[in-house]
Formats: C-alpha cells, sequence, structure tokens
C-alpha cells in the first residue's frame, strides 16, 4: 500500500472531528492502530511493544501542524495523542 502523505492534512485544531477520524484510518492501514487501542498484549514482547508504540506516536504527529505540535511534542503515549 503506497503512502497517503499527500492526501493527509494536518490537525490545525478546528478540523479535529474529520482528522482525527482519517488518522484513525491511517493508523489502522500501517498496523499502528494497536498502541492506540490496548495495553501491550502477552504475546508481544515489550522491546517490539515499544518501538510499535513510538511508530504510532511518531506518525499521529507528523500530521499536527507547527502552531499545535508544541502542545505535544513531549507526549509519548499514542492513546493521548
Amino acid at each position: 500500500m503506497e503512502d497517503w502523505f499527500g492526501e493527509m492534512f494536518k490537525l490545525i485544531g478546528s478540523n479535529y472531528s474529520v482528522w482525527k477520524s482519517k488518522i484513525r484510518d491511517m493508523l489502522v492501514c500501517k498496523d499502528f492502530w494497536l498502541p492506540v487501542l490496548y495495553k501491550r498484549p502477552n504475546k508481544i514482547d515489550v522491546s517490539t511493544w515499544e518501538v510499535l508504540h513510538l511508530k504510532a506516536t511518531t506518525y499521529i504527529k507528523c500530521f499536527i501542524d507547527m502552531i499545535l505540535y508544541n502542545n505535544f511534542d513531549e507526549e509519548t503515549k499514542a492513546d493521548v495523542l
């Protein structure tokens, strides 16, 4: 599946409801959705989980406008983002 970077827009605040739906779809397609919904399943080892979680949070942050980015820069939990 090709990247959707060209089709995705950044969160600017006023577009949150549409952005949330679109970022959710993108996370599912990229297999980054698990850290947003769940705690680490027992079948996934800690180091694999940490990498997946980092990928999910980094991917989400790619789609936050610079105006809002400082509010989320230090956040490390995908479910919070």
